[in-house]
């Protein structure tokens, strides 16, 4: 039997949209009450662990934004669901900033918590991130970090499609794409003990299918192309318990009117609208044959 996931790493989900936007402010919105100096000591003492020194003193940056704009830390108790949420994002951005900027020997979030609170004392209390960050175990890491891709992915094409013109009619197939692309890896990771994956990446399946309207809408108004997802990855939702009847019913409408799948049933529909058509004039001409044969028999 494979290794039960932890629910509570997936827990920011349930905001999934407003933590993408916290994580890009967090690049930019540097701000000029926030006291960045610890982030030069910082740099120096763990620029071994990752490729660059200038990724270390950005990450750390980004990280004092961040964290200052997930106010239900500091906010609520730590039963507190919007504590959960943020807590688990903000673990979840460490893991992947570490991740992506390592060196071949692993650099450990148990060591960054503590070197960041030893020299940015200011921001953070003793022991505070310490409690906060933990490394994720690779497996699920790569599950919660494929979901977060193909989010990201999915607002950019969702939040940019109706400014769409002759001129950037383009600029959002990649992502698309990638969507396409990364869904793939994901499905693969599917199994039976990962039911919060599942449920997740079947949430986002959902939440994809329903821009389906809107693509038709622009790629008959610019002649481009949006990649949907296969059938074989259509089939997650339609085998998956999804939401209440009311809910389901005219998401059946997009999937029927949208995908191949539709396409595929319509198909079959009509067949068998001919299949039936055609069996009812065969017993029309037959119950005419017993008629003919009846009436002859009488005639004679």
């Amino acid at each position: 039997m494979g290794r039960s996931e932890d629910p509570k790493e997936y827990v920011f989900f349930d905001s999934i949209h407003e933590y993408i936007k916290k994580a890009d402010s967090a690049k930019s919105d540097f701000r000029s009450d926030y006291d960045y100096s610890c982030c030069d000591s910082f740099s120096i003492m763990w620029k071994s662990e990752l490729k660059k020194e200038e990724n270390i003193k950005t990450i750390c940056k980004q990280l004092i934004n961040l964290y200052k704009s997930l106010s239900n830390i500091k906010g609520q108790s730590k039963v507190h669901p919007d504590y959960k949420k943020d807590s688990s994002f903000l673990n979840y951005w460490v893991n992947m900033k570490i991740s992506q900027n390592k060196k071949k020997h692993n650099a450990c979030v148990n060591s960054f918590s503590n070197q960041m609170e030893n020299h940015c004392f200011s921001i953070f209390s003793i022991n505070e991130l310490s409690d906060l960050l933990y490394v994720i175990k690779e497996e699920d890491f790569n599950k919660i970090d494929i979901l977060y891709n193909l989010y990201v992915n999915y607002d950019n094409v969702k939040s940019n499609i109706d400014d769409l013109s002759e001129s950037n009619k383009t600029s959002l197939l990649p992502y698309s794409n990638e969507c396409y692309d990364t869904y793939k890896i994901a499905e693969t990771m599917l199994n039976d003990q990962d039911t919060t994956f599942n449920e997740k990446l079947t949430k986002f399946t959902s939440d994809y299918i329903k821009l389906y309207p809107k693509f038709e809408e622009k790629e008959k108004e610019f002649n481009i192309y949006f990649k949907r997802l296969s059938d074989k990855q259509i089939n997650i939702i339609t085998t998956s318990v999804f939401g209440s009847l009311v809910g389901l019913i005219p998401f059946m409408g997009i999937l029927y009117k949208f995908t191949p799948m539709g396409q595929l049933f319509r198909s079959k529909n009509k067949k068998f609208t001919e299949e039936y058509s055609n069996n009812d004039d065969d017993q029309m001409n037959l119950h005419q044959e017993r008629y003919n044969i009846k009436y002859h028999s009488v005639g004679e």
